[in-house]
């Protein structure tokens, strides 16, 4: 279901199911309990049929499938305190292969306590989820991601603000879980150590320039000649969702030391960007671009150079209908252990085209179709693949 995860991230802007934690309450929270706001939606979406739902080359198998996501955000005043978080459920259904059904769970919470010049603050997240985690990772395994994280904002003008923190996550995989002969436990548990300094300057009413540097130390429990540390700086601009072009935009650097040393190191460059604009109020232009390194459970090739691009058009049709293509390309470009880190390991690309069209048929609530193509290649003919998805869709809420 390549397609609809590159739609909801490209769409929806959230590029997994797990969105940001919504700091600051709307102004009318869709329920209201005394100091407690709520703001609830639920989609059923992916109803339909996926043509390759094991993503195999040779004889891929067909089945009809749909996912129910109830979500909701919430806000709560605590004397001082200021708790925010949000809450997602996904009820995952397969008809004919029964192993694929799955019930996920994506939670996150932030308590901030607001004073004169700073603002302390704590998070929490939690994903219990058995899904695709990524373009390497194509088979729906069962992961668990725990995180928390202390900071502070600090007002350092009418134009400068700072944000300090630090966090602590950890990743672990069922002990079951084996993809193409790699024990993903084995391969990817681990525990990263991080901290982090934003600088934000705010230029006008609708553009605030931003600078970020990020350390990060992974740790892993069974293989630790994958043990690395991590460093990213990233400058940037955040654009107000009311400028003319909104989202943001970051371009920088990326260090990555393996402290194995047949493991090659890299440096290099490292970018995110999630725009978008609205042509005459009728036709909306979202776009999205990466840069950035990630783990691969494959044992002699420990992680890969992701790039790629997505975008989506959206064009209104009268008041009610809207039409959409979608098409997204990215590379990833393994380094192999024992290889210096000019030299190209494997490399594999993915390929999504799709389209689609909805209705609103009510102020909160739309039904939409649409199909997409994925295509994957490699230099290992067992990665790739190619199918074709059919699916429908309902949300109300958002």
């Amino acid at each position: 279901m390549k397609t609809s995860c590159v739609l909801a991230s490209v769409v929806l802007c959230a590029g997994a199911a797990f969105a940001q934690t919504p700091a600051e309450p709307p102004i009318s929270p869709r329920i209201r309990l005394g100091p407690l706001g709520l703001s609830p939606r639920v989609g059923l979406t992916n109803l339909g049929i996926d043509t390759n739902v094991f993503n195999e080359i040779e004889n891929p198998k067909h089945d009809f499938t749909a996912t129910l996501s109830p979500h909701t955000d919430f806000w709560l005043r605590l004397g001082m305190a200021r708790v925010s978080g949000s809450a997602t459920f996904d009820y995952v259904y397969f008809g004919h292969y029964s192993s694929e059904r799955a019930v996920n769970t994506y939670d996150q919470l932030r308590v901030a306590v607001p004073l004169r010049r700073v603002v302390p603050y704590a998070t929490a997240s939690i994903v219990n989820a058995r899904e695709r985690s990524g373009y390497d990772l194509d088979a729906r395994v069962r992961r668990s991601e725990g995180a928390i994280g202390l900071g502070v904002d600090i007002r350092a003008g009418s134009k400068v603000t700072l944000d300090l923190s630090g966090s602590r996550t950890n990743v672990a995989f069922d002990a079951h879980e084996v993809v193409f002969g790699s024990r993903l436990s084995d391969a990817l548990d681990r525990t990263a150590y991080g901290v982090r300094a934003a600088m934000r300057y705010r230029l006008t009413p609708l553009t605030t320039v931003v600078i970020e540097a990020e350390a990060q130390g992974d740790r892993f429990q069974v293989s630790p000649l994958r043990d690395a540390d991590n460093l990213r700086i990233m400058p940037g601009v955040e654009l107000d969702p009311f400028a003319v072009i909104s989202g943001s935009a970051r371009v920088g650097f990326r260090q990555y030391d393996a402290r194995s040393v047949g493991t090659p190191s890299f440096r290099g460059l490292a970018a995110a960007a999630d725009l978008s604009y609205t042509l005459r109020g009728t036709t909306r232009f979202s776009f999205h671009a990466e840069r950035d390194l990630s783990y691969s459970f494959e044992v002699e090739e420990p992680y890969f150079l992701q790039t790629g691009v997505s975008g989506t058009v959206t064009r209104k049709i009268g008041p009610q209908w809207d039409v959409q293509t979608t098409a997204a390309w990215f590379r990833l470009g393994y380094r192999h252990t024992g290889l210096p880190a000019i030299v190209a390991g494997r490399t594999d690309g993915v390929r999504t085209v799709g389209a689609g069209v909805g209705r609103s048929v009510g102020p909160r609530t739309r039904l939409g179709v649409n199909v997409g193509h994925d295509t994957r290649w490699s230099d290992r003919s067992s990665r790739e693949y190619r199918g074709l998805r059919l699916n429908t869709s309902v949300t109300y809420g958002s």
